[in-house]
């Protein structure tokens, strides 16, 4: 009942005519099977070469283009993508072509338990593919996969690991519903290839979104930073750009991010120019700014000056400090300079000097005041002590010698501190 493939061969031998008939279904099969795995291999190369350098807001259509190609050129009707979960105990359904008129099973196999499917799991994980021609035949050791795979209809089914580093995680899968279905071993190490590079495309776009959800963390703490501060790369790019620097210099994140030559110093100063966070990666040019030296500003710079610019033309004193950004490496990456108005400060300085000032010149008019009355009386002692010195016995000398002593010094003003000279005796 099966159908052969002959070769018929016709020849006239003495006037009879002979029909040769050579059974070449072997043959058939063995180039059927070789053009079925050219267009397979074909199926595999135009998929890996639309992977590299994919980028990744194209990757899940590229993954569900590639899940129907698969699908369609094998024969199977439904082909799909399980992932393991971030908890590491479940897997999820995440991608899946269907073929028409076949229910798709994505919506209720999300994380579903590893260990729900432990035979099949090591089943695929020790011989690096599961090929199963007949799910209906399966032992009682695949009790519960048996169940699962025929309450989904499946037939047949083939599943390929998805490996980083050798590790399992995720595979890709294809259903046979309509009928069982056989496929070459050669084909599935094909499929293999496949994927892994499933693997190594959600694996970068898994470490890219990590990647950007740190760097939005940062550029969120960066921006509600209450002193103003930017960022900029090793090249001079501005990175970040926070609420705080917006209303000091009236100039947006969208206005300044991804701008280089120095367009931070033409929101600063009007001109571009290099500056203090210029300084960090270029120390050359700071010779003679203030370089702290401690536990965490060993590298940082420190400036404090007064900026017309800022407040829209307003004007404020500021405390600048620049320090570098760099990697595990120690590699210079960019720099962080964060700006603080010290505009406040600045008067209460100016007027505590001045408080000073007017404090001095009190205490230097009461001191000349209450030294004027004083300056006879300290005259007298030193007259008695040094004419009548002979007459007067050690006490008194030494009451004398204290009077003049504590009545000079009851100014602090240097200056009226000499001794006044008396006439002599004679």
């Amino acid at each position: 009942g099966s159908i052969c493939h002959v070769v018929c061969r016709h020849a006239t031998i003495e006037g009879l005519h002979v029909l040769v008939f050579n059974d070449i279904t072997k043959r058939k099969l063995a180039e059927t099977a070789l053009e079925e795995r050219g267009r397979i291999e074909a199926m595999v190369s135009d998929i890996s070469t639309r992977f590299i350098n994919l980028s990744f807001d194209k990757l899940g259509p590229e993954i569900d283009r590639a899940l129907q190609q698969i699908g369609q050129q094998i024969g199977f009707d439904r082909c799909y993508v399980f992932e393991l979960d971030a908890n590491g105990l479940t897997m999820s359904n995440t991608h899946e072509w269907c073929a028409k008129g076949i229910e798709s099973q994505l919506s209720r196999l999300q994380e579903v338990p590893w260990d729900d499917f432990s035979w099949y799991l090591q089943e695929l994980s020790e011989k690096g593919f599961f090929y199963c021609p007949s799910v209906a035949s399966l032992g009682p050791e695949a009790q519960v996969e048996r169940e699962e795979w025929l309450r989904e209809g499946i037939k047949s089914l083939i599943t390929v690991p998805m490996l980083l580093k050798g590790e399992m995680v995720g595979f890709i899968g294809l259903d046979s519903v309509q009928r069982e279905r056989s496929c070459p071993e050669e084909i599935l190490f094909l499929l293999r290839i496949v994927g892994e590079c499933f693997a190594n495309a959600l694996e970068h776009r898994r470490v890219d979104h990590k990647l950007h959800s740190a760097h939005q963390r940062l550029q969120d703490i960066i921006n509600f930073l209450p002193d103003a501060t930017f960022v900029v790369d090793k090249g001079g790019t501005v990175m970040a750009w926070n609420r705080a620097m917006e209303k000091l210099t009236g100039v947006s994140k969208e206005q300044m991010l991804g701008q280089g030559n120095y367009a931070y110093s033409e929101a600063l100063y009007g001109e571009r120019r290099p500056t203090l966070i210029d300084l960090v990666q270029n120390p050359d040019f700071g010779q003679n700014m203030d370089s702290r030296e401690g536990d965490e500003n060993a590298h940082a710079l420190f400036d404090e000056q007064y900026l017309p610019r800022l407040y829209g033309g307003k004007g404020a004193y500021v405390s600048a400090k620049a320090s570098p950004l760099c990697d595990r490496k120690g590699t210079f990456s960019g720099a962080i300079e964060s700006i603080r108005d010290i505009s406040d400060r600045k008067e209460v300085e100016e007027k505590l000097q001045a408080s000073n000032r007017e404090l001095e010149a009190f205490v230097y008019t009461v001191s000349h005041d209450l030294r004027t009355p004083l300056t006879p009386i300290i005259g007298y002692a030193d007259f008695l002590s040094e004419t009548y010195r002979d007459q007067l016995d050690e006490q008194a000398i030494s009451c004398l010698a204290e009077i003049s002593s504590c009545l000079l010094y009851t100014s602090p003003s240097p200056r009226d501190r000499t001794r006044p000279r008396m006439p002599s005796s004679a």
